[in-house]
């Protein structure tokens, strides 16, 4: 063996040693980024925002930086990928297999025959070194490998489909928190203005209560009011934070960012048929499909099943060497056609089978069953916007009368002719109202989201 021939076959060892080592060996402990540890920022949109940690960022935004950081995504994503391996995998099951097998043997003494009266003949080496290439071409296995491949194809699209759904489902998780951030600071925003407004009729109420306008007693009741202002500024602030977090989370980042978003008060009027939408949700949700997508990969594995009961038709052919000298021809090739016919192998694959048509009704009645979630789904969507959408004018309608019955309210006040306990209660009753407002404006989006992920698709 020459050098150049050693060194070609030490660099394709070295090669199929890296080839087989186990991935990501070396991979560190993850460490939050809240810990100390690295950002997890996506290379286009997010990664542009990061520089600027002041920014307000949109809707639009807020999910392109979801998609771009979420690990399931990346998940499902790679499921895709496998997927294809696995037909990958399937085709090199049905290509021509080719093998090489090297033999030294040795043996004690001599192997021959021996005659009486004579002397034994030798017929073979005591030291003799073999050589195989073989190669075995699968010919025909009556639909076997034809049905794997195509249970492997729909294999792919059932992953691209629950890819896209889990996209969706991704998409209204940054909705739910993006609405819920702002939700949680305009209840944030009512409480302070309710302390403003509290803080001025107390100045109010105790320059009446040194003019001996009004009692004491209309002076402690500001007061207090006040304080359970104080204590709600409290709350909401913690409830603004809190859906910060949860926004940063589903947003992949760091859960102590100051990520600010912007705000959402223009809504778009939408109205459509239950009916229809039912039958659009049917169509187009991609879980749905993957579920009927599941129906004909069992169907596909049954018929490859079913086909190991037929024989398999392949050719063979190799080319043989010997160092044994006793041999007429050094080398050979050889070559045929067989047939591999099964005939008893203790009822697996009949058992296999069974357990085939016990999957396809399995799928069926997941599909069936996936249905009717959808359309309970679809239509407790439609409903809660529906409602939603209703409640909107209603509660701007209360919030404007709020507003103008304490403007009377103060002025008949400021006149003599009430008590701060009236002052105050209308102004609990505007604070409700416009509480009642912003959840009514931010629940009818969140509602519109729901919506559309119910349908598998935007609302036209």
């Amino acid at each position: 063996m020459t050098s150049t021939t050693a060194r070609a076959l030490a660099a394709v060892c070295c090669s199929l040693l890296l080839a087989c080592a186990a991935p990501r060996e070396d991979e560190p402990e993850y460490v939050p980024e809240s810990l100390g540890g690295p950002a997890r920022l996506g290379e286009t949109g997010s990664a542009a925002w990061a520089s600027t940690s002041t920014a307000v960022l949109t809707l639009e935004q807020c999910l392109q930086i979801a998609r771009e950081n979420s690990r399931r995504l990346s998940i499902a994503t790679r499921r895709v990928l496998i997927a294809d391996d696995r037909v990958d995998e399937v085709i090199a099951g049905i290509l021509p297999r080719l093998e090489a097998e090297g033999r030294f043997t040795a043996r004690n003494n001599d192997a021959g025959v021996q005659r009486p009266g004579q002397p034994g003949i030798s017929f073979q080496e005591r030291e003799v070194a073999t050589g195989t290439l073989s190669a075995i071409v699968p010919l025909y296995s009556f639909g076997r490998a034809e049905n794997a491949y195509d249970a492997a194809k729909l294999g792919v699209r059932v992953a691209e489909l629950d890819a896209r759904r889990l996209e969706q489902d991704l998409e209204l998780a940054v909705r739910d928190a993006y609405f819920r951030l702002l939700e949680a600071e305009k209840i944030a925003t009512v409480v302070e203005d309710s302390i403003q407004a509290l803080e001025q009729q107390l100045v109010i109420a105790r320059d009446f209560f040194a003019q001996q306008l009004v009692s004491k007693s209309d002076v402690l009741s500001v007061e207090v009011q006040l304080a359970e202002r104080q204590q709600e500024r409290i709350l909401a602030g913690n409830n603004v934070e809190l859906a910060r977090v949860a926004l940063n989370r589903v947003l992949g980042m760091d859960v102590d960012r100051r990520t600010e978003v912007q705000d959402v008060l223009e809504t778009s009027t939408w109205r459509g048929e239950l009916r229809d939408i039912l039958r659009l949700a049917i169509e187009h949700r991609p879980d749905l499909e993957a579920a009927r997508q599941r129906i004909a990969v069992a169907q596909a594995q049954y018929r490859a099943t079913r086909a190991e009961f037929f024989p398999v038709i392949f050719a063979f052919g190799s080319y043989n060497y010997t160092s044994d000298e006793f041999q007429l021809n050094d080398d050979w090739v050889s070559g045929g056609a067989a047939i591999r016919v099964p005939i008893f192998d203790g009822g697996v694959t009949w058992t296999r089978l069974q357990q085939r048509r016990r999957e396809i009704d399995e799928a069926v009645d997941l599909r069936d069953e996936q249905i009717d979630d959808v359309l309970l789904d679809v239509r407790q969507a439609f409903l809660d916007q529906r409602a939603a959408a209703e409640r909107i004018p209603v509660a701007r309608k209360a919030t404007e009368l709020a507003e103008e019955n304490l403007r009377i309210v103060r002025d008949q006040y400021a006149q003599g002719l009430l008590t701060s306990v009236d002052v105050l209660l209308e102004e609990e009753r505007l604070s409700r109202a416009r509480s009642s407002y912003y959840r009514a404006l931010y629940a009818y989006h969140l509602a519109q989201a729901r919506l559309g992920n119910a349908l598998g698709g935007p609302l036209e």
